[in-house]
């Protein structure tokens, strides 16, 4: 036995029996490693964000002691959360392939009594899926004017083969409802050809209704198309027709009128022509006059 400072120490003789403990444990020590089952996934754009999406289980390499706190890093961190020891969807989060077709977040893990900061990380890619979808409806080419509509357009995000699916396929559908939005009743389908990422319908030179002069095409009308084969349409648009509304607001008044009567006589304007036949005349003043206080339903809700 050596002593380290012998002027303070003495030996003395003794015997007994007893244990001598070898603790030569290297302590706590940092986690090693973060791993993700899976590492990524994939997710239809569609898919509904009303709660939470489970995406990955989350597992940590460590030797059993000190405390680890998981985290999220990265630009899309935002949009993930933890709970226990699951990586999840933010429930309300909005998924949209055309603006962002996917998201990375990193899982970090740290023991802030040892190691580095933070000691282990992995990251997690969920990809979105496209999904063929409709973008809206155009009405008479762009135009504000309901007194006269000649051409619907249904716009989606690409074109090809799965337009020509859907009308072949009888997967449109155009319902017409009275200016009350009631007595809703399935009508022929116009002339309908896909062109480019459209789908356009032509109601023929006498317009929806088949007569430019007369209220039988005045509705609030439903397009409907079926996206996935179903045999439901689930994707609905609305629009309108009202015979002198040619502001286009679902109500024939004085401001039809006076819109009108003052484009007589002037450059012609197809958002002046009550009936489309290319004229704006005493015909279109009486349309509008006779169409006096006709009006759509308020709160019908119109996506063009």
């Amino acid at each position: 036995i050596n002593l380290t400072n012998a002027a303070n120490a003495s030996i003395s003789d003794a015997q007994g029996l007893g244990t001598i403990t070898d603790d030569d444990g290297a302590g706590n020590q940092p986690p090693t490693a973060v791993t993700l089952m899976p590492s990524s996934a994939s997710l239809a754009e569609n898919a509904s964000t009303a709660s939470a999406t489970v995406l990955s289980t989350i597992s940590v390499t460590d030797d059993g002691q000190g405390t680890n706190v998981l985290s999220l890093s990265g630009t899309d961190a935002a949009s993930f959360e933890i709970v226990g020891n699951s990586l999840r969807l933010k429930a309300g989060v909005v998924l949209d392939f055309e603006t962002k077709p996917s998201y990375t977040v990193t899982v970090d893990v740290d023991d802030a009594s040892v190691g580095g900061a933070p000691d282990a990380s992995a990251t997690f890619t969920l990809n979105l899926i496209n999904v063929f979808e409709v973008n809206g409806i155009d009405v008479q080419k762009g135009q504000a004017q309901r007194s006269y509509v000649r051409y619907l357009d249904i716009l989606f995000d690409r074109g090809g083969q799965d337009l020509l699916d859907l009308i072949s396929n009888n997967r449109l559908q155009l319902t017409k409802f009275d200016l009350n939005g009631n007595n809703g009743m399935v009508v022929p389908l116009p002339t309908t050809a896909a062109v480019g990422s459209q789908i356009q319908m032509d109601f023929g030179t006498q317009g929806i209704g088949g007569n430019r002069n007369t209220n039988a095409g005045d509705g609030y009308y439903q397009i409907a198309v079926d996206m996935d084969q179903n045999g439901s349409f689930e994707t609905t648009k609305y629009f309108h027709r009202l015979l002198g509304d040619v502001s286009g607001n679902g109500i024939v008044d004085a401001a039809d009128k006076t819109q009108v009567l003052l484009a007589q006589g002037g450059l012609y304007s197809v958002e002046n022509d009550a009936n489309g036949d290319g004229l704006i005349n005493i015909t279109d003043t009486t349309l509008v006059t006779r169409a006096f206080g006709r009006k759509l339903k308020g709160g019908l809700f119109r996506d063009d």
